[in-house]
């Protein structure tokens, strides 16, 4: 499923409802994952996501 553009807990719970497994939870807008968004997966497979890096202001 493509998670991007969620915040990081929401991609969690929705890649978790597939029977996935989360690898590098963090904070912020998930930017991408890998494996890339419309890959075959299977329940138990581990997807890891990457964030949105902001700047400190």
């Amino acid at each position: 499923p493509d998670v991007t553009g969620l915040p990081a807990r929401i991609a969690v719970r929705h890649l978790h409802r597939y029977g996935l497994r989360v690898r590098d939870t963090g904070q912020g807008t998930v930017v991408g994952t890998v494996p890339s968004a419309g890959a075959r997966v299977l329940p138990g497979d581990t997807i890891r996501l990457r964030y949105e890096v902001r700047a400190h202001e």
